[in-house]
């Protein structure tokens, strides 16, 4: 499916398209309505989506213009809007052949809820029809009347904020007059350096404005600290992060002065604005220096930045936490700690190389800075972890509002060796005062919070609740338990079957590991896997899972006695796959325990996609042994149609949380049916995963998909018990 959107927020466009590339669908962008009409005299898209002011062409405008076109006329359109919002606009939208009105901000799920409602709608033949009955004379006049009232309201916000401004402006003048500094300008590009007068009379003795290249500043700079305040200017090009520096400059009549210079990039949302450098001189009145000075600045900067990132490090960190701390104690007002972790970066920097994962780093610190604002401390604390500072109030969000902002953010694919690439991030939150009055007990509550986010598999935002604690305490007993686990054989294999919707027999099995712990009982997959996989235990683990699988007796009689075809599916992690030697363990222990490969399905993730995409190769080699490739859990992460059409994979696994609400949500109805028509289409086979009720069968049987899985027909198995069930179904087909 191809959707249009038609929106003259960058922000807002990178969010919506964000949401819409997570479900596949192909998406076109156009950054106003005129842009949007060019592309429609081209294209075709199943489905529009449009802002309502914009400049030329508003989404009014543009919906009466689609309406009108012959070939467009039966296009689905979605309004989608924050401005000014009156009951007028709704009417107007409705009116002008809107099918739904949509207020922004959209939670991502109810975005989707509602495209895929337009889109069936309109697959069903249901036209947009308006409950508002006007004439076209009405129309015009409505339009005319919603259009002025918007440009009235957007003067006077306009008023209010240049009256802030102007306000602004004078406190910051005021600052500047009392403080003697002096502020500047470069623009890097055309290297054009502006001054105000207090700079070119610190520098010339001059009342007027300052204008020369940075070049002139450096020449009568003093030849000991020329290469520092290149170095300086330099670092403002590649980082966004603050630059401070101290040298001596020569003045006309040759005295020496030694002024402190502290500059930063001027933050834009405008993506083609020249590079803008912006900061502040002062005059130390110091006649001479010490040498070594402009070394003990550059080793200051140093002591309190990451060298990859510019970012402010763990140490400055920690001290600009301690003075919010002493500040909060001091008002009434709190602050909240934000720590970030990238999820699989580890899978990426080894599969691609550090210089790829250190361009990643800076991406994201990036990313992080540009969505949250200057206003924010934000720090890299050290590998891909990073941490914020955020102040009580800020643009009336709250922290959590925030964060979900920032993992839209992050996840917006990154270019990394030619290729595309969608990280994720897991982010845990802690708020002072009511989770922790010192530095410590706040940074452990947002930690914990964070690993909470990441044991429910990343992507997602965790605020600090005290039940946090107790299963932090687990996770420790877990990754402590882990190794002895497979040192003392406590690890076992439970086996799902899975059923083919056809003849109702058992196809295969799907091995499934748990711990039998010896104080704690059984112990499920989802309380230690993430835990393993972190740690890099999930390597050993699944190795062993493998060769348990592949060894069992009764499997082996089910496939080598009675020739039936029972396959043997085996989960196996992306660091497993990323492993250099993968495919020759996988070899060779096929060949050792003389297990026919084409008995054996490995399945991976959806996320693993994105780093298998990239080692084709390693698909083609496994595809080449006669092993077979399913995608699990399809439909909740990133791969696309693109992907899957050039991967060497067999069957798509429908994850449960699509089948749970069948056949109620005629939402997830649509996504299954269209997952399972992609899967043909592509010649895969289909298995439905967590199927619990007849009436989610009978919907899955009506769409063709081929196998099922879930407790309707049964629960994992051990072995013993998987016995007893296939000596029945052999007994029932003699």
């Amino acid at each position: 499916m191809k959707i249009l959107i038609a929106e003259d927020d960058p922000n807002s466009l990178i969010l919506l398209e964000s949401i819409l590339l997570s479900r596949d669908y192909d998406v076109l962008t156009a950054r106003d309505g005129a842009e949007a009409w060019a592309l429609l005299q081209n294209e075709t898209p199943d489905l529009i989506i449009s802002d309502i002011l914009m400049p030329g062409i508003d989404g009014f405008e543009l919906c009466r213009k689609i309406r009108g076109d012959s070939r467009l006329a039966k296009t689905p359109i979605i309004i989608y809007s924050a401005t000014y919002i009156e009951a007028r606009d709704e009417q107007l939208a409705i009116a002008a052949g809107a099918n739904r009105f949509v207020l922004k901000p959209i939670e991502a799920n109810h975005m989707i809820k509602v495209v895929a409602e337009v889109l069936s709608e309109a697959e069903a033949g249901h036209a947009a029809t308006s409950s508002v009955e006007v004439s076209l004379h009405e129309l015009d006049s409505m339009h005319i009347n919603v259009l002025q009232n918007k440009l009235q309201n957007k003067v006077h916000l306009l008023s209010e904020k240049n009256i802030a401004l102007q306000a602004q402006q004078e406190i910051l003048q005021l600052a500047l007059d009392t403080s003697g500094m002096a502020a500047f300008e470069w623009f890097a590009e055309k290297d054009l350096f502006f001054g105000d007068e207090r700079l070119n009379l610190m520098l010339h003795g001059s009342h007027t404005p300052l204008r020369v290249s940075h070049h002139n500043l450096i020449a009568n700079t003093h030849e000991d600290d020329r290469d520092a305040l290149e170095s300086a200017f330099q670092r403002l090009i590649q980082t966004s992060a603050p630059v401070f520096l101290r040298f001596r400059y020569i003045r006309a009549n040759k005295t020496i002065t030694t002024l402190e210079m502290h500059a930063k990039r001027h933050a834009s949302s405008k993506t083609n604005e020249p590079l803008h450098i912006i900061g502040t001189m002062t005059d130390t009145n110091a006649a001479s220096i010490a040498p070594s000075s402009h070394q003990q600045s550059d080793i200051d900067y140093a002591r309190q930045h990451d060298p990859l990132t510019g970012l402010p490090n763990r140490s400055y960190f920690s001290d600009r936490m301690d003075q919010f701390i002493e500040a909060a104690q001091q008002s009434d007002l709190g602050f909240s700690i934000m720590m970030l972790d990238l999820d699989n970066f580890k899978l990426i920097n080894d599969s691609l190389g550090h210089a790829s994962g250190d361009k990643l780093i800076q991406s994201i610190g990036d990313r992080i800075q540009s969505s949250l604002g200057h206003n924010h401390i934000v720090a890299r604390l050290g590998g891909d972890e990073f941490a914020v500072i955020l102040p009580d109030t800020t643009n009336g969000k709250s922290a959590e509002e925030q964060a979900r902002l920032l993992l839209v953010a992050i996840s917006h694919p990154i270019r990394l060796a030619d290729e595309q690439f969608t990280i994720t991030t897991s982010i845990g939150i802690s708020h002072y005062p009511e989770n922790g009055s010192d530095r410590y007990s706040l940074l452990t509550a947002a930690d914990t919070a964070m690993y909470e986010a990441k044991s429910l598999r990343g992507n997602r935002v965790c605020s600090y609740e005290s039940e946090m604690a107790s299963r932090s305490s687990e996770r420790l007993m877990i990754e402590q338990g882990l190794k002895r686990a497979l040192e003392h054989n406590q690890l076992e294999l439970h086996y799902q079957p899975k059923v083919s919707l056809n003849s109702g027999q058992i196809t295969g099995v799907e091995a499934l590991v748990r711990w039998r712990h010896p104080e704690r009982g059984l112990i499920q997959p989802d309380r230690f896997i993430s835990v393993a996989e972190e740690n890099g235990l999930i390597v050993q683990i699944g190795r062993w899972v493998l060769r348990k699988a592949c060894s069992e007796p009764l499997l082996r009689q089910a496939i080598d006695e009675h020739g039936t075809r029972m396959t043997i599916a085996v989960n196996v992690s992306v660091r497993q796959f990323t492993q250099d030697n993968f495919v020759e363990f996988l070899r060779a222990t096929l060949s050792e325990l003389r297990m026919p490969p084409e008995y054996l399905q490995l399945e991976i993730t959806e996320s693993t996609l994105q780093v298998l995409e990239h080692s084709r190769q390693v698909l083609d080699e496994i595809r080449a042994l006669g092993v077979s490739i399913a995608i699990d859990d399809f439909g909740t992460g990133y791969s696309s149609f693109s992907v899957l059409k050039h991967l060497p994979i067999d069957i798509l696994k429908v994850d449960r949380s699509f089948v749970k609400d069948l056949p109620g949500n005629l939402n997830d109805v649509a996504i299954v049916n269209g997952i399972i028509g992609l899967g043909r289409t592509l010649g895969m086979s289909v298995v439905a995963e967590g199927v619990e009720t007849v009436e989610q069968l009978n919907i899955l049987r009506e769409a063709r998909c081929d196998e099922f899985q879930g407790y309707y027909f049964s629960k994992p198995l051990p072995i013993k018990a998987l016995e007893h069930l296939l000596s029945n179904q052999e007994t029932s087909t003699t």
